[in-house]
This record gives structure tokens, sequence and C-alpha cells, in this order.
């Protein structure tokens, strides 16, 4: 680890990264004016990303992977090189993502111009994607998940591509940040331009979100519950009020939402002027939002997973500075 910080202090001088990077599992991005984000700062993974100005992204650099990339002027992105993977990427002017090329998976992109992207093209999952021009993403396509998006509008990261873990963000235009895709939660947000949030797809749980213009909600969609909401004129629902949920919302003028107060879950949302949400605050997970004026989000702080974001002013992001990630 001193050596790795000796190294970065080439590139990210900046004493506040050092302090936050060197002691342990701390992650911390600078997203404009060419500075360096670093991620993921555990014993397993290190990574540092430099996302303007054709600067070199190197993420997940454990013994298990390497990955560097390289994001503007149609350099190449070169993602998880270990022996299960090889990651070769061209992310401009049309050339194909080779990703994920091991016997389990085999992945080629065509991020330009309407081609298609296909991922993931495992015996259990098959996605394909269209990433301009409205078209849409199937992602997640196995016995247990079945994902389709509406992208336009910005381009998208994708993150942690693990057994565990899709992530896939999209930061710009009201793009889809797709979160935890794990076998017990799938989330999918839409945060601007009131698109859609799908939250926690489990068998249990699905939860999909229309947060402007009076849309609909759809929430808890298991064989236990069924919501479905229409959320303009800012007045108060309760809904399912039995022993195991309490639900009381207020959806306009920055009222509080609370939903599923049960043991197991607690929810508190402030949708409007900046306030905070708190989603699914079990003994698992602790999940507070905040988003609007550059805000932090905490997502999914648990004992294996502590996530804070900052999306808007060059803040930082933390993500997944658990012991594992």
């Amino acid at each position: 680890m001193q050596a790795l910080c000796t190294g970065l202090q080439v590139t990210c001088s900046a004493q506040s990264v050092m302090q936050v990077l060197c002691p342990g599992r701390q992650e911390q991005e600078q997203v404009t004016g060419g500075a360096c984000r670093e991620r993921d700062a555990s014993a397993v993974h290190r990574v540092q990303e430099q996302v303007t100005g054709g600067a070199c992204r190197e993420r997940d650099a454990s013994a298990v992977h390497r990955v560097q990339e390289q994001v503007t002027g149609g350099a190449c992105r070169e993602r998880d090189a270990s022996a299960v993977h090889r990651v070769q990427e061209q992310v401009t002017g049309g050339a194909c993502r080779e990703r994920d090329a091991s016997a389990v998976h085999r992945v080629q992109e065509q991020v330009t111009g309407g081609a298609c992207r296909e991922r993931d093209a495992s015996a259990v999952h098959r996605v394909q994607e269209q990433v301009t021009d409205g078209a849409c993403r199937e992602r997640d396509a196995s016995a247990v998940h079945r994902v389709q998006e509406q992208v336009t509008g910005g381009a998208c990261r994708e993150r942690d591509a693990s057994a565990v873990h899709r992530v896939q963000e999209q930061v710009t235009g009201g793009a889809c940040r797709e979160r935890d895709a794990s076998a017990v939660h799938r989330v999918q947000e839409q945060v601007t331009g009131g698109a859609c949030r799908e939250r926690d797809a489990s068998a249990v749980h699905r939860v999909q979100e229309q947060v402007t213009g009076g849309a609909c909600r759809e929430r808890d969609a298991s064989a236990v519950h069924r919501v479905q909401e229409q959320v303009t004129g800012g007045a108060c629902r309760e809904r399912d009020a039995s022993a195991v949920h309490r639900v009381q919302e207020q959806v306009t003028d920055g009222a509080c939402r609370e939903r599923d107060a049960s043991a197991v879950h607690r929810v508190q949302e402030q949708v409007t002027d900046g306030a905070c949400r708190e989603r699914d605050a079990s003994a698992v997970h602790r999940v507070q939002e905040q988003v609007t004026d550059g805000a932090c989000r905490e997502r999914d702080a648990s004992a294996v997973h502590r996530v804070q974001e900052q999306v808007t002013g060059s803040a930082c992001r933390e993500r997944d500075a658990s012991a594992v990630h």
C-alpha cells in the first residue's frame, strides 16, 4: 500500500486525496478538470481514474484484476486483464469493445452509430444493447432477472461487473444508473426528467418509480404486496398499515415518505429541494440519498458495502469500500 500511495502521489498529489486513500478502504473521485479518481482502495482493490484529457484510468488493480482505461481520443481501454478475463475497449469512432472474453463470457460492443452491444452471453445471461437513437438495452436476461432499458442522453459507465454485482451508471441527461444487481437486489435509477427508478427487484420486492408528472409508482410487487401509486397533488397516502408494513407518503413540496417501516425495512424519502432519502434501513442495508444540489448519496451501508456518492460539482464518490471491495 505504501508503494501504491507513493506512486499515486505523482498523478494525484492532492493531500486530501492521499489522506483518504492510504489509510485503507476509501474511495475518492474528482470527475471534472482532469482530476484523479481514487476508487476502492481496500487491500483487495486499488482504483485510480483520470477521466478527462485522455488520461488513463486504473481500475481494480488487485491480484485478480488489472484495469487501465483511456477514455478520450479513441484510445483503448483495457479492463479486467486477469487470467479469467481480458477486456479491450475502443470508445470512440464506432470501434468495437471486447469485454470479458473468458470461457464463460464473450462481450462485443459497438458504442456509436446505434450499433448493438452484446454483453455477457453466457448460459446464464444474454445481453443485447443499443445505446443511441433511443434504442433499447436488454440486460441480465437470466431466469431471475430481465432488464430492459432506454438510455439516451448521455454515455454510460459500467462498474463492477462481477458475478455478485453489476453496476452501470449514466450520469448525464437523465440516463440510468444500475447498482447492485446481485441475486438479492437489482437497482436501476433514473434521476432526471421524471424517468423511472427500479429498486430492489428481488423475488420479494419489485420497485419501479416515476417521480414527476404524476407518473405511476410500482412498489413491492411480490406475492404478498402490489402497490401502484399516482403521486401528484401533494396529498398523503397511507398504504398497507399492517403489522409488517407502514406506508405514509407525501410526494410534493418536499414532504416525507415513509414506506415499509417493518422490523426489516425503514424507508424515509424526501424528493424535493435536495432533501434526503432513506431507503431500506434494515440490519443489512442503510440507504441515504441526496439527489439535488450535489448532495451525497449513501447506498447499501451494510457490513459488506458502504457507498457514498457526490454527483455534482466534482464532489467525491465513495463506492463499495468494504473489506470485499
